[in-house]
């Protein structure tokens, strides 16, 4: 093995010329320095130098290796000059990443003041902009992260640098700006434009938008899914936007978009095979205690244009939640979709096995054996409405040919 003092007298005797004065310099007795050439040489295979020549003449060999020691005694020099200058807190590597491109705009000036300050240490920005730039600390390929939130890890310090506001910019006859400020609701009929980036950087949909748990609900969905094709099993994916309220058909319209994307991005994530699935949505209806209520044409265009623009056509079927609708008026809003899109509906639409199937047999079965019969009549002419709605054939007609 070659040593840094073997390269130290290989120098000292080429800038010398003999054993003596290399020793001298080296603080080394001449049987001492010459036992290290010869382990040199021994471990190479080959001669250094000719040892009758006065001064020493270097071999090729040794030529060749007193040009390495030369660049490695070089390099080894200012490696601890380096060393001890970071020891001191002089010098470094500061390994810098950031969560979006806005930090630039402060970012820079303080970088510039740093090095002022600090001229030895070398500053470096992490390529691109990270999803998860605390994670480069853990991976140990950053010293220095700057995020908008800080998630808790025990592992990681953090120290607060400033606090900003989300600023909305409107045009000077928009209604918004006679508000002070601005909250989730107001937004909800307005375009959000946004770049190709997750929900979870974007401050607006993170800190106003997204707070009431979407994502969290809709990643809760998917993993369920995923769980149930795991074992086999089909799963029934059952976001729900509830009737109650006084939320017109435009708003459930806005708010049922938003949760059926979110839960699709969800279900993408978790691998959730699109074919081996079951959608179970709401219908997009105003609230129970809207004052405007709308046609059953209406309901159904809301409802399969926002399916339109958020269902992919893979998903095979989706069975609709009947619950808050009469039993005649979920048939006909079903049976509008299956006659107004029977063309561009990629998927099955149907009902799932609820009110707008079971509702009229509860009501008159009400555990009394005695209208057993009566309620499995009454089953079978809804399961007949449902049947025909699908195919879009329903009418007043097929209501009256049985019980209700």
């Amino acid at each position: 093995m070659i040593e840094i003092r073997h390269l130290h007298a290989l120098i000292a005797l080429a800038e010398t010329g003999n054993l003596s004065k290399a020793g001298r310099r080296l603080h080394l007795s001449q049987p001492a320095l010459s036992h290290q050439v010869k382990s040199i040489e021994t471990h190479l295979g080959v001669p250094l130098f000719e040892r009758k020549s006065s001064p020493i003449r270097l071999s090729p060999a040794g030529e060749r290796l007193l040009g390495t020691a030369h660049e490695i005694v070089k390099q080894m020099r200012q490696c601890e000059r380096d060393v001890a200058r970071i020891a001191e807190g002089k010098a470094g590597q500061l390994r810098i990443a950031v969560e979006c491109h806005s930090c630039f705009d402060w970012l820079m000036p303080a970088m510039d003041e740093f090095r002022i300050a600090w001229p030895e240490v070398e500053m470096d920005l992490v390529s691109g902009f990270q999803p998860d730039p605390t994670g480069l600390l853990i991976e140990d390929q950053a010293d220095l992260v700057i995020v908008s939130k800080a998630p808790a890890r025990k592992d990681v310090v953090y120290h607060p640098l400033f606090r900003y506001e989300v600023l909305a910019l409107l045009a000077h006859q928009h209604p918004l700006t006679r508000k002070r400020f601005l909250t989730a609701q107001d937004f909800a009929k307005e375009t959000l434009i946004t770049y190709p980036i997750p929900d979870d950087r974007i401050d607006v949909v993170r800190e106003v938008l997204g707070p009431l748990g979407l994502e969290a609900n809709a990643n809760a969905l998917a993993r369920y899914a995923a769980l149930c094709q795991e074992v086999g099993l089909v799963p029934i994916v059952e976001p729900e936007v509830l009737m109650t309220g006084e939320h017109t058909l435009e708003r459930c319209y806005n708010v049922t978009r938003e949760v059926l994307r979110t839960v699709f991005i969800q279900l993408n994530c978790q691998r959730v095979l699109l074919e081996g699935m079951i959608l179970k949505p709401n219908m997009v209806l105003p609230g129970l205690s809207c004052p405007t209520q709308v046609s059953v044409d209406e309901v159904a265009d809301a409802t399969v244009n926002c399916l339109l623009q958020t269902v992919p056509a893979a998903v095979p079927g989706i069975a609709f939640l009947s619950g808050g609708q009469s039993a005649k008026l979920a048939s006909a809003r079903l049976n509008a979709m299956s006659v107004r899109f029977k063309s561009r509906a990629p998927w099955a639409l149907a009902f799932s096995f609820a009110r707008a199937i079971q509702q009229p047999a509860l009501e008159i079965w009400r555990g009394d054996k005695a209208n057993v019969e009566a309620a499995q009549q009454a089953l079978l002419h809804r399961a007949r409405c449902n049947v025909a709605a699908r195919r879009g054939i329903y009418t007043d007609a097929t209501e009256g040919s049985g019980t209700n």
